[in-house]
């Protein structure tokens, strides 16, 4: 790997930051996005870390950051672009190294707290019920993707029923007549979790007695840093010495093949609006009248709408079939 090629170059000022030694594995690398500025770039900053025993590598920067050309189809043919050193941008790793034996580098020692972690591949059940409740069943997951021959992720995904703690419906009358009725909502969720470096996302469809689907995503595990200095507080939060939890986004896309009573569907949108509307038996007078709002958008564009902006009340794909009420049948999305 270029980073065992190339580190030995600033051995010095890195024993003195953070106890490097070629070969010794206490420091490990972590990406970053994106890979380049523009169209075709294949350049990506690389941050070092502590390898601490129990993932807390992503919280222990040493303030080490290579921006590496990885364009060439060859690893060895790679190459360092530029150096970040705890605050500093610098040409080369021996630029670094020969401005440190200079005495032309502040140095921030960074204490290493942990052990060293070794990586191994482990079966990994699901740790119940932190994330699935103790009757729920487990799963295998069997697919193809990205591999040449079939591949099993042992208990992916689990399966349980569950009351939803609230009633699907219920009534309580008392008047004209006493009576009470009502119906438990019970659900069945499938549950599945990814991770990605130091994100856990949990991932999960519930389908509910009325016929709703539900999905739920939810980001979890270690936060996103990096070494602190200067003002990088505008960037984030301090988090501890010398290290900074950087905001970010997440972005999650969800593509759904939905057919609803065959391929030929169309999306309706349903609002309501307030329109004046002259009193019948005092025409003379106005009121402002709620009415139902239904339109259908004929093109993708007209069915796109911004994260956050406005939007229909609702939205549903139908169908040439109709209800006996002539109403278009559909599903509301």
């Amino acid at each position: 790997m270029i980073f065992n090629r190339e580190l030995p170059q600033a051995a010095g000022v890195l024993h003195r930051c953070c106890s490097y030694r070629q070969g010794g594995g206490n420091l490990v690398i972590l990406s970053t996005a994106p890979r380049g500025v523009q169209s075709g770039n294949r350049a990506t900053w690389f941050g070092l870390y502590y390898n601490i025993s129990g993932f807390g590598v992503y919280l222990h920067p040493v303030g080490l950051e290579l921006l590496v050309d990885h364009k060439a189809l060859d690893p060895a043919q790679w190459t360092i672009q530029k150096v970040f050193f705890q605050g500093r941008y610098y040409e080369s790793l021996a630029q670094l190294e020969e401005q440190f034996e200079a005495g032309q580098v502040n140095v921030v020692v960074i204490p290493n707290n942990g052990t060293a972690l070794i990586w191994a591949s482990l079966p990994r059940p699901w740790p119940v019920p932190l994330d699935c409740p103790y009757l729920a069943t487990d799963v295998d997951w069997h697919f193809l993707l990205e591999f040449q021959g079939p591949r099993t992720l042992y208990n992916a995904l689990c399966v349980f029923e569950q009351n939803e703690g609230l009633p699907l419906r219920r009534h309580h009358s008392d008047a004209f007549s006493h009576y009470f009725g009502g119906l438990v909502e019970t659900m069945l969720a499938f549950i599945s979790v990814s991770t990605l470096f130091n994100y856990d996302y949990v991932w999960d469809v519930i389908f509910h007695s009325n016929g709703a689907i539900q999905v739920k995503f939810y980001a979890t595990g270690f936060i996103n840093s990096v070494f602190h200095f200067g003002a990088a507080r505008r960037y984030g939060n301090q988090v501890r010495e010398n290290t900074l939890g950087i905001v970010h986004t997440h972005t999650a896309h969800y593509k759904v093949d939905l057919d609803v009573g065959g391929l030929e569907n169309w999306v309706w949108a349903e609002d309501m609006a307030f329109v004046p509307t002259a009193i019948p038996w005092s025409p003379e007078h106005q009121i402002q009248r709620l009415q139902v709002t239904r339109k259908q958008l004929q093109t993708e564009e007209q069915a796109a709408f911004p994260l956050g902006g406005a939007s229909p009340r609702h939205l549903y794909l139908a169908c040439k079939q109709k209800n006996k009420w002539g109403h278009p049948r559909g599903y509301r999305i």
